[in-house]
């Protein structure tokens, strides 16, 4: 393993990109400009290239403006250093990430640090790649050789999101220093075109983030909430039409959310699947060759380009799931309704029928007392009759006897009155 005190020249760029709006390019170069004469001294301007100097380092930033998106290059070059000085405290001198968003509307979508020593031989090349990997505690991925360079792609095990923020190491082994430098600039070019890429992965994987986050708590809720609905559907207690119409209404509204939000991740999830290939023509462009028995690295980051796209589909997945749930629980409660529904209408149906029947038992008591009423009517006029016919004293007697043989009479008249008095009814 190389010495990790002096050792040969390094180049250090770290390309970062950010996403800006309308401002062109000379806008933003003169923003980038303030910014850094404000916070460094000894700063000029050449061929549209900012150089710092301090102490014995040289620091250049390049700016450039590619489609929605504008790069910060920054180049630091060492002829003697100590590798873990520069870990520990040179590379804080590319960080303008605050300045820049407090001058400019921009944020910080991927960032590329690549690692550019001049090494003597391959297996200096080889030890200095652990070496790196040592100190900036990333493994790395492999190595391969690419147009006369060792190359290795240093990785994180973090998380997704440090797909967005890569570690390079590229030293020439095959050529002379002034061949290898041009190659290294061809292969530089490819990296920045990477990172653009990388950049446009970012912006939809930031604008989804608060989507995988609320998806967890969402599938917790809402399953806590169909549970609970659906526990109470089959309880022996009947749910009243409120308490369903309030369900209802909570399942309606999720599901309309559930479906905006899918429709937004497939967009999202089309847009970043049409990244992928182009960044795996990148990868094909560098045309990584075999080192030893190592394996490629743009095999691996292939891989892990494909994996980025993986949160989009389980989203989706697990959004589509949710929303079958919630058809389910929809389902579930309407047809609970329904019988709620209709067992209510027969219970009006049995109210209204045994209402009716008591109106009519009504009805023939009413006809017998109507019966009764003309019989008393009838049988009181004979009586009179009778009682203005008979002479007294023998009137009285005879006028009781007759009027006790009349009421038969009356109360059969009165049947006939009444049956002819109904019988259109």
């Amino acid at each position: 393993m190389p010495d990790q005190g002096t050792q040969s020249p390094l180049r250090i760029v770290k390309i970062q990109v950010f996403q800006v709006g309308e401002e062109t390019k000379e806008t933003l170069f003169d923003k980038v400009a303030q910014i850094i004469k404000q916070k460094y001294k000894n700063v000029a301007e050449i061929d549209d290239i900012l150089e710092v100097s301090k102490e014995e380092v040289i620091c250049q930033f390049n700016v450039e403006k590619l489609h929605n998106f504008f790069t910060l290059s920054s180049t630091i070059k060492y002829e003697h250093y100590k590798l873990d000085n520069i870990i520990d405290n040179d590379l804080k001198f590319f960080n303008l990430y605050d300045e820049i968003s407090s001058v400019i509307s921009s944020s910080l979508l991927s960032t590329y640090n690549i690692f550019m020593p001049l090494t003597e031989d391959v297996n200096a090349a080889t030890a200095s790649i652990e070496q790196y990997s040592d100190h900036i505690s990333k493994p790395k991925k492999g190595i391969g050789i690419v147009r006369g360079c060792l190359l290795s792609i240093f990785e994180s095990r973090t998380g997704a999101e440090e797909l967005f923020n890569r570690y390079y190491f590229l030293s020439p082994i095959f050529s002379a220093r002034e061949t290898a430098e041009k190659r290294r600039e061809e292969i530089l070019v490819d990296i920045k075109d990477l990172a653009v890429k990388t950049a446009e992965l970012s912006k939809l994987y930031s604008g989804c983030k608060n989507f995988f986050s609320v998806l967890e708590s969402g599938e917790k809720e809402i399953g806590e909430k169909i549970e609970g609905f659906l526990w109470k559907l089959i309880g022996p207690e009947p749910v009243d039409l409120e308490t369903l119409e309030s369900w209802l209404g909570y399942i309606m509204e999720r599901d309309s959310t559930t479906s905006a939000m899918i429709a937004t991740m497939r967009v999202n999830h089309t847009e970043a699947k049409s990244i992928v290939p182009e960044v795996e023509n990148i990868l094909k462009k560098l045309n990584e060759g075999s080192f030893e028995d190592y394996p490629r690295n743009t095999e691996m980051e292939k891989a892990a380009y494909d994996r980025i796209v993986k949160p989009f589909e389980n989203y989706i997945v697990r959004s589509e799931a949710l929303k079958a749930r919630l058809g389910t629980a929809m389902e579930e409660v309407r047809t609970y309704l329904s019988l709620q529904q209709q067992r209510i209408t027969l219970d009006e149906q049995k109210a209204s029928k045994e209402q009716l029947v008591r109106l009519v038992n009504l009805q023939e008591i009413l006809h017998k007392l109507e019966v009764l009423i003309v019989a008393f009517y009838l049988t009181e006029m004979a009586r009179i009759v009778f009682e203005s016919l008979l002479p007294e004293p023998i009137g009285v007697l005879s006028t009781n006897l007759l009027t006790a043989v009349f009421i038969p009479i009356s109360l059969l008249i009165s049947v006939l009155l009444s049956r002819m008095l109904h019988k259109g009814h």
